[in-house]
């Protein structure tokens, strides 16, 4: 009898911790860095996943770019989201100095600015 109630008394905390761990704050704002400043509901949205280190990003970053500026005037929005991939080396870290610059700078194109400075 006393090890059932024992045995309950840890499921519970089990329990208790568990689920307490996994609350997670919801961001205030979508996620990554739109080119040119927020649009109001943009009709049609872009989402780019790149590596700032990673040929392939590279390669097709100018596009998105040229892509952003000549839909810049419609209901058209380019979102950049950095995904360091972990066997791209410092891409982590030049991932989230991405993210300090926007902080730190109001400018809406500090990231694209920085990631264009990465790839070249």
């Amino acid at each position: 009898m006393l090890m059932h109630h024992f045995l309950s008394v840890i499921t519970l905390v089990v329990s208790l911790v568990t689920s307490h761990g996994q609350s997670l704050n919801i961001p205030k704002r979508p996620l990554g860095f739109i080119y040119g400043g927020a649009a109001q509901d943009p009709c049609v949205e872009i989402a780019a996943y790149l590596d700032v280190t990673c040929p392939d990003s590279e390669a097709v970053y100018p596009t998105l770019l040229q892509v952003a500026e000549f839909y810049a005037s419609s209901d058209v929005q380019l979102r950049m989201h950095l995904f360091p991939l972990p066997y791209h080396r410092n891409s982590y870290v030049i991932s989230k100095a991405a993210h300090v610059l926007d902080q730190k700078f109001s400018n809406n194109n500090t990231a694209f600015q920085w990631v264009s400075a990465a790839f070249e």
